[in-house]
């Protein structure tokens, strides 16, 4: 007799993905319960969305690239009740803007784009910080689904760095002398 298809209680803890769908990929190991789905860690491109737009930046020139990260963050900006389809990617686009500012890191050599980006204007800060305001937000799913997961507080720390090297917090001067 055929064994049943298994219950979730049954399912294996771990699960190996075969990942080719871009250069130089191997296979990712995903835990179940510890990552939410589609993310294999907590960076801002370890992620399939993110790791796509890293490479439709890549395929396009470079003043297409700002506009690019410009609609990407303004969708997460501007979404009333769909800001989690775009989370990933403006997660990624806000790493890329952040990664030109003091204290910022690059980004992932992996993962992300393989082409030197363009030196992003001032005022996409402004709408990376508020879009990252809005994946942060109770509402996204995105980060109840993260809150949920064994690395939740990780992903959620890495989000606020991200948004502290955009918007440093400011030092208040109790007293000046």
């Amino acid at each position: 007799m055929a064994k049943p298809f298994p219950r979730p209680t049954d399912w294996p803890k771990t699960v190996w993905v075969d990942d080719q769908h871009r250069a130089g990929r191997r296979s990712r190991k995903y835990q179940l319960g510890v990552m939410a789905l589609g993310f294999w860690d907590v960076g801002p491109f370890d992620n399939d969305d993110a790791a796509d737009f890293a490479g439709d930046l890549d395929a396009v020139a470079e003043d297409v690239r700002i506009e690019m990260v410009g609609r990407v963050l303004d969708r997460v900006v501007t979404a009333n009740d769909d800001v989690d389809r775009g989370i990933p990617k403006a997660v990624a686009a806000a790493a890329l803007i952040a990664a030109q500012c003091p204290g910022g890191e690059a980004a992932c050599p992996v993962y992300g784009p393989s082409t030197p980006m363009p030196q992003f204007p001032n005022s996409l800060k402004g709408l990376a910080v508020d879009a990252l305001d809005n994946v942060l937000a109770a509402s996204s799913w995105r980060a109840v689904e993260w809150n949920d997961a064994a690395k939740g507080k990780q992903w959620r720390r890495n989000i606020i760095a991200l948004r502290n090297v955009l918007d440093p917090p400011q030092r208040e001067t109790l007293f000046a002398t």
